[in-house]
C-alpha cells in the first residue's frame, strides 16, 4: 500500500478502495475513484506493480 501511495499520490481512502478491476497490469495504470466519484488515471512504477502482483 506504501508503494502505491508514493507512486501515485493518491488519498489513503482512494488506495484502500481499490478494485482488482481498476489496475491495468499492461499498461501499469491504474482508475482512480476520487472525492465526489470523479475518475482520473494514476501510473505507477516498477516497484509499485511488482508490490500488486504479488
Amino acid at each position: 500500500m506504501i508503494a502505491i501511495l508514493i507512486a501515485t499520490g493518491m488519498r489513503r481512502g482512494e488506495v484502500v478502495a481499490l478494485k482488482l478491476r481498476d489496475i491495468d497490469f499492461e499498461t501499469e495504470r491504474v482508475r482512480v475513484v476520487g472525492k465526489g466519484d470523479k475518475e482520473r488515471t494514476a501510473y505507477l512504477h516498477n516497484g509499485a506493480m511488482c508490490a500488486l502482483r504479488d
